[in-house]
C-alpha cells in the first residue's frame, strides 16, 4: 500500500484515474488524483458521477462490469488520441478546488447549521 510522496509519485504518471466502485461515501483517491489534473472515470456509486459529468471532469461508467469498463477505456482512449484528456484534467483540478475544499465545506456547513437553527 502506497501512501503520501509515493502515492502522489504514482498518481502523477497516471493518464486517467479509474474508480470503478458500487459503493463509496467520497473516494479520497479520486479527490487526491483531481486535484493532481487527472481525468476521473468513475462510477455512479462513487457518489461523483454528478460532479465529473457537470464539470467535464472525465467520464462515468454506464455500468460497473468489465464490459462497461472497457467501453469506457475505448472512450478514454479517443479522448487521448485527440488531446482532449488535458482538459478534463484541468477541469478535474478546478473541480477539487471548487467543490471539495476546506472552504467550500466550511460554508456548506456554516450554512447547514443556520438552516437547522431556523427550522427550530
Amino acid at each position: 500500500v502506497l501512501s503520501g510522496e509515493a502515492k502522489l509519485k504514482v498518481l502523477a504518471n497516471f493518464d486517467v484515474f479509474v474508480h470503478s466502485s458500487r459503493w463509496e461515501g467520497l473516494p479520497m483517491a479520486c479527490l487526491e488524483a483531481a486535484s493532481l489534473g487527472k481525468p476521473l472515470l468513475v462510477s455512479h456509486g462513487t457518489n461523483l458521477a454528478e460532479y465529473v459529468e457537470r464539470s467535464g471532469a472525465g467520464l462515468v461508467l454506464d455500468e460497473t462490469s468489465a464490459a462497461g469498463v472497457a467501453r469506457a477505456l475505448e472512450r478514454v482512449d479517443r479522448l487521448y488520441e485527440n488531446n482532449q484528456l488535458q482538459q478534463m484534467g484541468e477541469n478535474s483540478r478546478l473541480l477539487v478546488e471548487k467543490e471539495f475544499s476546506w472552504e467550500e465545506n466550511a460554508r456548506c456547513f456554516v450554512a447547514a447549521v443556520r438552516a437547522a437553527g431556523n427550522a427550530v
